[in-house]
């Protein structure tokens, strides 16, 4: 006999407060709100996009100023959310709103890329229709012999699944994800699609991509801030918070192109250096969530220089896209 079901983690017991074991509305609702808090409080966990390494969403853990040692708290990126006791370890403008803009790409390649955002590992998409409906279910026959069953509550819950219209791209990488799906931001898309152009290569596939996350300079980044969810607070003592800035906030003749830039390729754990001699630590004090640094930041660096240098950082890493590939 079947005696749950196994949802992304999430084991269903069958019971007497099961929605397909009821014909209450109230009962099958009750037990999807259920469902929803026990997968956020138990599935918590960042996705990382495969170029640059960074989160592909604000969520961190925040210190809860006063409160209890070793407590935490989750911020999930919306200024509402904020607490004055426990603000964000970096206060969040509008150019780090790019890290929120990702993309799943998949090794099929008639499939074509969807854009969307992420929250513990399922990316809902800008455009629905960018999902097809998943087939229906049919109902297990050790289930539908089951005594009380409700066939009726059973294509609720199917059918608001299928209404999430979501991709599970687990922490970004081929391994964990649905059809080996891939996640990057969508600026970092752009920048590699871009550097193949020059090249006269065509945008780059899953597996270009995966060259990048393989790198020497990708994966001890990822060792060192790649927690559970993103350790902002690291990177910000480590005087990196200028690789937060959209890279797109600088035009491209006003960056150094050459992937093989000193100043990109950087020192120690990947492509970024501590010596922040720009002093472009953006982001670490000053404005709202939701407003801007505008010109100058709290260590008197431009928002412009600190674009500047993630983007280098970004171009740095994209020169594994040109192992082994010659335009044809």
């Amino acid at each position: 006999m079947i005696k749950g079901i196994q949802l992304r983690g999430l084991l269903v017991s069958f019971g007497a407060r099961n929605p397909f074991l009821s014909r209450s509305p109230g009962a099958f609702h009750s037990v999807r709100r259920s469902i929803s808090r026990s997968s956020i409080s138990m599935g918590v966990f960042g996705t990382f996009c495969q170029i640059c390494g960074l989160p592909v969403q604000h969520t961190c853990y925040v210190s809860i100023d006063g409160g209890p040692e070793g407590v935490m708290r989750i911020y999930r990126g919306d200024p509402q959310d904020e607490e004055p006791e426990a603000p964000p370890p970096v206060p969040f403008l509008l150019e780090h709103a790019w890290l929120c803009e990702a993309v799943a790409l998949s090794p099929d390649p008639t499939r074509p890329p969807v854009p969307g955002t992420v929250q513990d590992g399922d990316l809902k998409p800008n455009n629905p229709e960018d999902i097809p409906a998943p087939p229906p279910t049919e109902i297990p026959p050790e289930l539908a012999a089951m005594p009380g069953f409700d066939p009726e509550a059973f294509h609720q819950l199917q059918a608001s699944m299928a209404a999430s219209r979501t991709l599970f791209v687990a922490t970004g990488d081929a391994d964990d994800s649905d059809d080996g799906l891939i996640t990057v931001h969508s600026a970092c898309l752009d920048l590699a699609t871009e550097h193949r152009a020059r090249r006269g290569l065509p945008p780059p596939s899953v597996e270009d991509i995966e060259r990048v996350s393989a790198s020497d300079a990708w994966r001890p980044f990822s060792n060192t801030y790649h927690q559970q969810l993103f350790d902002f607070d690291r990177l910000r003592s480590d005087d990196l918070a200028w690789a937060l800035v959209d890279p797109r906030m600088v035009q491209d003749g006003e960056a150094d192109t050459s992937s093989g830039s000193d100043d990109a390729a950087g020192e120690g754990n990947g492509p970024h250096r501590a010596d922040d001699s720009s002093g472009a630590n953006t982001g670490l004090e000053g404005g709202s969530a939701g407003g801007s640094s505008a010109d100058v930041n709290a260590s008197g660096g431009t928002v412009e220089a600190a674009a500047k240098r993630s983007r280098l950082r970004v171009l740095a890493l994209l020169s594994a896209l040109d192992a082994g590939n010659t335009a044809e």
